[in-house]
């Protein structure tokens, strides 16, 4: 990781799902965890691959829906804010 990003605030939780497999013929259990994770700092050479992120879905599990997250701003320096 990059030394000019530090981790924050993170709360993570386990999230349990249920799926239907018709080749196996039974029910699987896909779970993972949920929840916020907050970063600070120069994301300039990573921005491009964060933002794809959010739009193919990242891990194992993605075409099942999972492996989803968002990016949320926060403002900080409310002194550059018109």
């Amino acid at each position: 990781m990059n030394k000019r990003i530090n981790g924050g605030r993170i709360t993570p939780y386990l999230h349990e799902r249920n799926r239907w497999s018709n080749r196996q013929g039974t029910r699987m259990k896909m779970g993972g965890f949920m929840g916020e994770i907050t970063y600070e700092g120069d994301f300039e050479p990573f921005w491009p691959y964060i933002r794809l992120g959010e739009y193919v879905d990242v891990g194992k599990g993605s075409s099942f829906g999972l492996g989803r997250y968002e990016v949320k701003l926060a403002i900080t320096d409310l002194s550059c804010v018109f």
